[in-house]
């Protein structure tokens, strides 16, 4: 149906460019993370692509529900405020078929939503925590080339090898220059390799020689069999842990936090539907409104509900709440609130002051 057709058009355009937006302004912090990495030397460039890659479906699931809102309310709001829902309503396309049409294409953006948060945002959190362990696992001598000064993630350090071992997976005839509490310090060994244990990764130098004291104009010098220098600390988020696994995996698990994260999968894309319809209540034609009157209490309602789902998602998972009490209560209040706001207070009142005779009338009716 033409009217149809113009109402998603309306939605889709600044649906679509709410996501590139959003999705630029969030994956710029991952992206420079990782290019922080890559800068320093523990990234190889060609990883850079496929860990951006894999963080999109998990900043998708996140800002799909707020793009989607907000399209709503912008394209709804356009309409009422040129007077079109008006002549939609004149011509027999009432407030109830728009309901029924956004709330349809809220069940196929909800669908959409359950395929990234079941599948796609565990599938690439597994594929990048892989990667990572891939990368980590790296030997020096690819880490470094020998004959180039290469600057590793460490503040104003560079390392130099004179040549490598790639069966060993070590480099040969090292110098680096690093600074340790803010002094400078040189570096000489025989050879150095990475060594990955629970706490990080780490460079670890044989058979080498220290020189300290260069601001105090009395060089020290430091003999050592072995010496390790951080390059990178292992951060292990148990939240991170829960996102990569399977939903078999965390129903199987049977501990709080793991079901707790279970059942945000399951109902996080439900709030779809309850900014479905109070997309299509906040705008309702009201004379003297602008056209876009409705956005900013759009973004506190959004914002104010997502804040409560994570508050008692959180609660759930840590054991304040039981399991049975997770956040699907607030899409039940959600969904209230949204007709509560399709009634008309003030006609209301008019129309039961209407219906209720006053006393004065009521008398002057018996005394006739």
């Amino acid at each position: 149906m033409i009217i149809q057709r113009y109402i998603l058009k309306q939605i889709a355009v600044p649906f679509v460019l709410i996501c590139i937006l959003l999705a630029i302004l969030l994956l710029a912090e991952a992206f420079g993370d990782v290019l922080t990495r890559a800068l320093g030397g523990t990234l190889p460039g060609n990883a850079v692509a496929m860990l951006m890659l894999y963080q999109l479906p998990l900043v998708l699931q996140e800002l799909m529900p707020g793009g989607f809102f907000l399209a709503l309310v912008i394209a709804l709001g356009q309409m009422s405020g040129s007077n079109e829902r008006v002549v939609l309503q004149a011509t027999g396309y009432s407030d109830a078929k728009i309901m029924r049409l956004i709330l349809l294409v809220g069940v196929l953006a909800t669908a959409l939503l359950y395929l990234f948060t079941l599948y796609l945002v565990p599938l690439a959190s597994r594929t990048t925590e892989m990667l990572n362990k891939t990368l980590a696992e790296r030997p020096a001598a690819e880490i470094v080339q020998p004959g180039q000064f290469t600057s590793i993630d460490r503040d104003g350090s560079v390392l130099y090898a004179q040549s490598s071992d790639p069966a060993a997976g070590s480099l040969l005839s090292v110098f680096m220059a690093f600074l340790e509490e803010g002094e400078q310090r040189l570096l000489t060994a025989d050879s150095a390799q990475v060594i990955n244990d629970g706490e990080g990764r780490y460079l670890v130098f044989s058979n080498g020689e220290l020189l300290t004291g260069f601001d105090d104009e009395q060089l020290e010098r430091t003999q050592f069999s072995q010496m390790s220098l951080l390059l990178e600390r292992r951060e292990v988020s148990d939240s991170f842990n829960r996102r990569s696994r399977t939903n078999q995996e965390l129903w199987e698990s049977g501990t709080r936090r793991n079901i707790a994260t279970l059942q945000w999968r399951l109902l996080y894309p439900l709030s779809l539907l309850v900014f479905c319809i109070w997309a299509v209540n906040l705008t309702r034609y009201k004379p003297r409104s602008g056209k876009n009157a409705a956005v900013l209490p759009a973004v506190i309602f959004y914002v104010v509900y997502q804040y409560l789902c994570r508050t008692v998602n959180a609660s759930v998972g840590s054991g304040n709440l039981p399991l049975w009490l997770n956040f699907w209560w607030i899409h039940v209040i959600g969904v209230a609130l949204g007709f509560a706001l399709r009634i008309d207070f003030a006609d209301l009142k008019t129309r039961l002051r209407n219906a209720v005779p006053s006393r004065g009338s009521a008398s002057r009716g018996s005394t006739s």
